[in-house]
Parts: C-alpha cells; structure tokens; sequence
C-alpha cells in the first residue's frame, strides 16, 4: 500500500447480485478479466468483485481510501458526522460520509 499516498484510492470493489452479468458487461466495456473474484487489466489486479443476490445493499462500488492508522481514521470519521458501518477488521474499516 505504500505506493498511494494518503488518502487516495488504493482499492475497489464492485457488489453484485449477478457476478456473471457483470463480468460480461465489464469484460465487454473495458477488456477487463477475471480470475474468480479478482478484477485484472493486463495482468494486474485492478479491483474485486463480490456477489451476494441477497445483500440488504444495494449493487454498487466501494472505494477504499489509504489510511496509515485507521483506528484515528474512524475516530475522525464520526467526529466529522460520518458513520463507521463496519471494522476496523484486518487493516480497513467501512464508513458513510454524512
């Protein structure tokens, strides 16, 4: 993760209730492959792809943004009215802005 700078998206990650629609649309779209839920472009990971047909969410991206402490990365999160929906759990946390 050294290489993003913090603050900058450093990781996504597209919800689907239908992962092989989706891979078609991508793949067509963008020339993108898959390699079961990893998302490559010229061989490199590019983003992850998760289906769940039932996720109480809706199907969408999430971006993950480079922290290098994400305990005060939530802490600041809540303190400028954002909510913390999930984590910290193995390095990363999920939030909402306000």
């Amino acid at each position: 993760m050294a290489e993003y700078a913090d603050g900058a998206p450093c990781w996504v990650q597209l919800l689907t209730r239908d992962a092989d629609a989706a891979r078609r649309f991508y793949a067509a779209l963008f020339g993108w492959e898959f390699e079961d839920d990893l998302v490559t472009l010229g061989g490199r990971p590019i983003a992850a792809l998760v289906q769940d047909p039932e996720a109480a969410e809706p199907p969408g991206w999430t971006v993950y943004l480079r922290t290098p402490d994400v305990a005060a990365s939530m802490a600041a999160i809540e303190a400028q009215g954002g909510t913390v929906v999930e984590g910290p759990a193995a390095g990363y946390a999920l939030a909402r802005d306000p």
